[in-house]
């Protein structure tokens, strides 16, 4: 009887240390999982940081651009008061619709003076971003240095883009 408690007992040890083992790798698979996601969590959180400065950034050039417009069109009210046969001849070639199908709505007032901000003839133009700048400079067989050094960005940042390109691809 003693022989087949010893057995028992040992068999228990045994099943217990092979739960134990299993209970840990798990537990080992979980922390890993966990390390991963803090990674990724911490790579997109710079990711979006580092577009939200690009958003900031290209808003600020927009902001330049509209108060610059702002400055020169009082000017331009100043010389159509100067030369009143000139801005007569402006305000009626802006009215103009661009395309000929289109009609001028009958609810506008002929003596009013106020012309939208349209512009006929204007066209897009294109400039790749900071980013698929760097992406074509490094497929060009740039170093990251002289990527950084061209386009004016900090190192880290061009690695920073070039590493969310090939995680992402």
């Amino acid at each position: 009887m003693l022989y087949f408690l010893l057995l028992l007992s040992f068999l228990l040890h045994v099943f217990t240390f092979i739960l134990i083992k299993t209970l840990r790798d798990k537990w080992k698979v979980v922390q890993v999982i966990e390390e991963t996601q803090a990674k990724n969590k911490e790579e997109l959180e710079n990711l979006l940081t580092f577009y939200l400065m690009e958003i900031k950034e290209e808003n600020e050039k927009l902001n330049q651009i509209l108060n610059e417009k702002i400055k020169t069109k009082p000017e331009q009210t100043k010389q159509a008061e100067s030369f009143p046969d000139q801005g007569k001849e402006q305000q009626t070639t802006s009215t103009k619709t661009p395309y000929p199908s289109q009609k001028k709505p009958n609810y506008v007032n002929e003596t009013n003076s106020y012309v939208p901000p349209f512009e006929l003839v204007n066209e897009d133009t294109l400039e790749q971003s900071p980013s698929a700048k760097v992406f074509s400079l490094y497929d060009q067989g740039e170093s990251v240095e002289k990527i950084a050094r061209k386009l004016g960005l900090g190192k880290t940042e061009v690695e920073l883009m070039l590493k969310f390109h090939r995680k992402n691809s």
